[in-house]
């Protein structure tokens, strides 16, 4: 479902990343890194604290790019932000 409704922030932000998946498996990685993008500057511009999960998703594209510093790069500050966050059960898409 896509998010029509300007105010619904939350479900716009969800579904660029849910097209971020699906661009992903397609191996159209610019267009992966411009959903998540936009999912990432809408949680920014409505004071989202909550961006792991956008961080994260960078994190895996640029690991299946095979770019694989910019990858941990993005996994590491995902796991920041969600200790931040108090997020003990989060691990940010890395093996323990």
């Amino acid at each position: 479902m896509i998010y029509h409704n300007e105010k619904d922030n939350k479900g716009q932000m969800n579904c660029y990343l849910n097209l971020s998946e699906v661009y992903l498996k397609k191996g159209e990685y610019k267009v992966t890194l411009e959903c998540t993008q936009k999912s990432l500057e809408i949680a920014v511009k409505n004071k989202n604290t909550n961006l792991e999960r956008q961080y994260n998703q960078f994190g895996y594209i640029y690991s299946e790019w095979g770019q694989y510093d910019k990858s941990v790069g993005y996994y590491t500050k995902s796991l920041e932000i969600a200790r931040k966050g108090q997020k003990q059960d989060y691990r940010s898409g890395c093996p323990e």
